[in-house]
């Protein structure tokens, strides 16, 4: 017993001594070989986001051959149709109105970046495509054409020429006046929808009112006793000879034409939006540029530039050199935007458009205030005699908290923009959503990674050129 109290006596003088210094130094050693850790594991992040904005700079370079844009941005090509009332004379002004107003909402169910349609003069419409849209003419004949649409027997055309350009399987024929007579038109349409079929081919599906599909299927009853065709054209030019095998009651037929994306939507506006009040005659092209102009053009990354300096100096003006941190955070957004931006325009699955590049700048000002309220409450916690450290990790989630909301809404509202029929709000809506995804990017991979290596070293060491009074932070609490 008396020799285990003894050991179990508390150690005085050089042992205690001895043995304090021991366990301190090992738990310092402990602590700076994790901060080293941790250092090197921040430097390795950031090396990594280097690389990441270096492979956007590639992808997104040169910008004016990488990046599909509008018409708005991009120069593009002016489709003159001329219109006619049915006397052949000028139409009046309110029927080329309406007219001018109907192109225009098929153009707005078109994929085409920015699509315009104008009046010219007293009896012209202008419909303006940018030039990456493929087959502009035909869809220009399509959208500003006068709609008319109609169901022909193949087997009652009487048009020999086109017949035999119909059987050579060429596309797009027209049909000569008084050569055929169809058995149906768009009055029976009710509605239209399109499906995609296989990548970069959609099917038309016609849904009849009660009359139509009574119709329609007395004849396919009887075509389908031969393999009969039906032809669907518009203001007499045959776009598909769907052939029919059996006798179709449903009230509703799908035809897998191979039609072009654009070119089934081209299709299912004019059942929506109906016949125009003019007849329209298709006389040339010409090319147009873009409609902000080379001045404009030349403005929107100037712009840039100088908001990105304005940042910069307000936030040094405010923070000193933890300005690093927001202007930093803003230019990583940019890029990282710039090469998902080039990407998918490479991929054939993006167009920049106006709204595009509103959604990029209401992107880049929520990046802005991300970054600069997290350096606001780092501030903040220093001065309030917080350490370095702590101040680091705090700040993300307090200075987050109160955009986390209005974010998130913004982000749900952006994914259901993305999917509505109505171009100009799914050029925004897909634009945001890139925005956004770079904004969490720019500010939680490059703006905390940096701040927190810096608040371990160079903001500790000179604190007040980090905008933080050095009597203000204390690293040992």
């Amino acid at each position: 017993m008396a020799r285990g109290n003894k050991s179990a006596e508390r150690k005085t003088g050089v042992a205690a001594w001895n043995e304090s210094v021991g366990i301190a130094s090992r738990e310092e050693s402990s602590r700076s070989r994790k901060a080293e850790s941790d250092k090197k594991r921040r430097v390795a992040l950031l090396a990594v986001l280097a690389g990441v904005c270096v492979a956007c700079i590639v992808c997104a370079w040169p910008i004016n051959q990488t990046i599909a844009r509008g018409l708005w941005l991009k120069e593009g090509t002016a489709y003159q149709l001329t219109a006619t009332n049915d006397e052949g004379a000028e139409p009046s002004v309110g029927d080329l109105d309406s007219s001018v107003s109907t192109v225009a909402r098929r153009l707005g169910a078109l994929n085409a970046g920015d699509p315009v349609a104008l009046k010219d003069g007293s009896n012209a419409i202008l419909v303006e495509l940018p030039t990456y849209v493929e087959d502009g003419e035909k869809l220009a004949k399509l959208v500003g054409g006068k709609g008319k649409l109609e169901l022909v027997r193949v087997d009652e055309i009487g048009d020999a020429d086109a017949m035999a350009k119909i059987n050579a399987g060429t596309s797009d024929v027209s049909l000569a006046k008084g050569t055929y007579t169809p058995f149906m038109d768009g009055s029976s349409i009710t509605s239209a929808t399109v499906t995609k079929i296989m990548e970069g081919y959609y099917a038309i599906t016609f849904n009849f009112n009660d009359e139509g599909k009574q119709l329609f299927a007395d004849v396919t009853k009887e075509l389908a006793q031969s393999s009969g065709s039906v032809a669907i054209t518009v203001d007499g030019r045959v776009l598909a000879t769907p052939s029919v095998s059996e006798e179709i009651s449903t009230g509703q037929v799908s035809i897998s034409g191979m039609f072009s994306e654009n070119e089934a939507y081209a299709i299912k506006s004019l059942v929506d939006t109906g016949e125009l009040p003019v007849n329209t005659a298709y006389e040339g092209s010409h090319e147009v540029g873009a409609y902000i102009g080379q001045a404009g053009k030349m403005a929107l990354p100037c712009v840039a530039a100088v908001a990105l300096v304005g940042v910069a100096v307000a936030s040094y003006m405010r923070y000193k050199k933890l300005a690093v941190i927001i202007a930093g955070a803003l230019a990583v957004y940019g890029i990282l935007l710039l090469g998902l931006v080039a990407l998918f325009s490479r991929l054939n699955m993006y167009v920049l458009t106006m709204p595009g590049v509103l959604a990029g700048l209401l992107g880049a000002a929520a990046t802005t205030a991300a970054a600069w309220s997290v350096c606001g409450r780092f501030r903040a916690h220093v001065l309030e005699g917080g350490s370095f450290r702590g101040a680091a990790i705090s700040c993300v989630g307090e200075g987050l908290k109160p955009l986390a909301g209005p974010i998130a809404a913004y982000s749900v509202a952006c994914i259901v923009f993305m999917f509505l029929p109505v171009p100009m709000l799914r050029d925004f809506g897909t634009t945001a959503v890139f925005s956004v995804v770079c904004g969490i990017l720019s500010v939680g991979w490059y703006g905390v990674t940096a701040l927190r290596l810096f608040a371990a070293d160079a903001i500790k060491a000179q604190p007040a050129q980090w905008g933080v009074d050095a009597s203000s932070g204390d690293d040992a609490k």
